[in-house]
This record gives structure tokens, sequence and C-alpha cells, in this order.
């Protein structure tokens, strides 16, 4: 597992063996529940977060803020795919079943015939009926970095779509099907359904526009509002880079093009390095979040998810100084990974929330019950902007 180092130690700040173990791990040389082909490790954390964000953190650690109402839950992306329980299910219905009461879940989905149906799938739902009606809080509107309207188009598939930016075109093989008010995560926390509410997480899957939606929240971030976000890292971050440049899906970048994107700044503002960069500015840490089967070896099924299959997670250190290029840009590195896509999700979490990350660790890391390991209890009791 990640928490110890090769000589048995734990990795608790960016040592150099601690970083060396990191490269390692990247690499493939001890994977542990590394997935990168197809990502669900979100799912099993989702699952888990009950667990994690316990009250005392759910409410505590709140940075001053006088609010005390019930902590909020956003999930920006929301729509459903596939069944209960499966890895296309609704994030959001799975926040409510396990959180119920305790957190108000507002979900926004773009497609209008997708919002409604997360509202009738979770009045239908044993898991989440009792709560629906007073809990969950639906939208048919997108998320971006400022008010007005997104398009969004559908390139083929049950899941394939792609946001398509004011003056320009879907690319070929998508079609427009939809346009929808969008609006900033700061103009709903200022004057919309958001106003003086707690933010405990947020997760965003927006096919793509996932950048535009973290500089629509730099007003949160800056205060350090919200404790937790997930954000999935995919090829429409920026598809000239992640996709055309690596035509027939293996294809190896060359060192020249890799010079060229990170020497344009419209390319390297939508690479992971400045993702990374900029979180860290704010005070959030970023990890890249990874699972996989518990048993190696075991056949992945279409549908399977958290619920009906042993799983298990690890999350790994993505910001500096552990960050390098050559490492952690996983959508430039397809090749090393032999996957058709680039997919994965990343974890952020407030730098100076040291409860939930000593939560983190014990869930994902600290074994069988979760505990975290005596060892890594002192790191954390006087934890500064080097701890993980």
């Amino acid at each position: 597992m990640f928490s110890q180092t090769a000589a048995g130690h734990p990795c608790s700040a960016p040592s150099p063996e601690c970083i060396a173990q990191v490269r390692d791990f990247v690499n493939g040389d001890e994977r542990g529940g590394f997935w990168v082909e197809r990502s669900r490790a979100l799912k099993h954390l989702t699952a888990l977060l009950p667990s994690i964000l316990t009250d005392s953190i759910l409410h505590g650690n709140s940075l001053g803020r006088e609010n005390v109402s019930r902590p909020v839950m956003i999930d920006f992306g929301a729509g459903m795919y596939g069944k209960e329980n499966s890895s296309d299910d609704s994030d959001a219905l799975a926040l409510l079943a396990g959180f119920r009461n305790k957190v108000d879940i507002f979900a926004f989905e773009a497609r209008p015939d997708k919002a409604a149906e997360l509202r009738r799938e979770a009045l239908r739902r044993e898991s989440t009926a009792a709560y629906a009606a007073r809990r969950l809080h639906v939208y048919a509107a997108a998320a971006g970095d400022r008010p007005g309207q997104l398009r969004f188009a559908h390139c083929g598939g049950t899941t394939d779509w792609m946001v398509v930016v004011e003056g320009e075109e879907p690319r070929k093989g998508c079609k427009i099907k939809y346009e929808v008010p969008v609006s900033s995560l700061d103009e709903l926390e200022r004057t919309g359904v958001l106003k003086n509410r707690r933010i405990a997480y947020v997760k965003v899957d927006v096919e793509g526009n996932e950048l535009a939606v973290a500089k629509g929240m730099r007003g949160l971030l800056a205060r350090r509002a919200i404790d937790l976000m997930s954000f999935e890292y995919a090829k429409f971050w920026n598809p000239l880079m992640y996709e055309d440049a690596q035509a027939h899906s293996w294809r190896r970048i060359s060192a020249k093009q890799l010079e060229a994107f990170y020497s344009d700044p419209a390319m390297r503002e939508r690479t992971l390095e400045a993702f990374q960069a900029s979180m860290s500015r704010f005070g959030y840490d970023t990890y890249l979040l990874h699972g996989g089967p518990a048993v190696p070896r075991q056949p992945l099924k279409l549908d399977d998810g958290p619920h009906n299959t042993p799983w298990r997670a690890t999350i790994v250190p993505a910001y500096a100084p552990f960050f390098e290029r050559s490492m952690f840009e996983i959508c430039l590195r397809r090749h090393h990974f032999k996957q058709d896509w680039c997919w994965n999700d990343l974890l952020v979490v407030r730098r100076d929330h040291y409860a939930l990350k000593r939560r983190l660790f014990s869930v994902l890391h600290g074994g069988r019950h979760g505990n975290l390991p005596s060892e890594m209890q002192a790191p954390f009791t006087k934890c500064d902007a080097r701890c993980l």
C-alpha cells in the first residue's frame, strides 16, 4: 500500500524516499489498487465517504465560519447512465443513500431528460426514497466559469458527450443536442441556491468542462470554503493534446510535440501540471485517485461497482514537490498504460484540514479496520503544507 515506503516507514511528507516510491507506483512497479484504463475508484470513494466524513469532520474545522447549517454536497454531472450500484450510477444518489438526513445534495445535470430521470429514481429507490423529497435538490443546469448558456454535443455511445464552447463547432462525429443555462459555483454561493451554505464536497464530471468549473469557484477556493473535491481528468480536457496527438491510442508523443504543448499558454493551461499548481496556490493538494478489484487479476465486468465487487482505492500525491511531467501527465502517456481512453479521477483536499486528511488516509490506507498506523499519528499532529 502507498502509505508505507519500501523501508517500511510511513510516506507522510515529500521526503526523497517517498518521492521515489510515488515514482515507482506511477510507473507500475508497485500499483496496488492501480486501475487506469477504466477507473471506478471514485465510485468506491463515494461509497466510503460516509465513513470518512464523520459528523465531527462535517461540522468542524470550518475556518471560523459561523454557518452551522446542514452541510452541502454538490454533484456537477449527476445523471445516471447505469443501474443502481453500477459503475455508471449517479453519485448524487449514492451520496443521498449514504448520508441520508445528514447533508443536502445539490445535483446539477445538463440533460433535462436525465435530470427528470434522477428525480424519479430517487423517489423510487428503497435506499433514497425516504430522504429524496427533503434532501435532494435537482437542477437541469450546468456549471462553468461564468453565467450564460452552454452547448452539449453527443459524440456516440451512451456516455460520450462533450462541451462545445462559444464560437466553436463540435468535433467531427459530434452533434449539438442541448443548450442549457450555466452558472458558476461562486455565483450560486453568492446569490443563488447555495447562498450561505457550508460546502463539504464537490464532485465535477462535466465532459471536459472541468477546468471552467474550477475557474468558477475561485472565490470559494480563495476562502478555502470547500473541504473536498473530485474531478474527472479525461481526454476532453484538451482533445488536441490528449486525443489528436495520440492517434491510434498508444502512440507516443514526441519530445518536440510535448515542448510545443507546454510552450503554448493555451495548451499548458489545460494540463494536469497547471491544474495542480492552481489548486496549490489556493491551499489545496491534488491526488490521483486509483482503484481496482481487491483480488489481483480478477476480471472486471461491465456493471461491476463498489457494492457488488471487493474494491480497494489508493490516493497518490500529484502536487509539487511530488509532481513530475513525465510521471503524472497521464493523458500524455496513454502508450504507457495501453489504454484507449485517457480517463482518471483527481481528489483535491484542503491542505490545512488535518482531520480530513487523517481520516482519508485511515480509511483508504489504514488496513482492514481503517485505523491509521500509530507511527503515522505524529506527522499529522503538527501537519503543515508539506504533509500529504
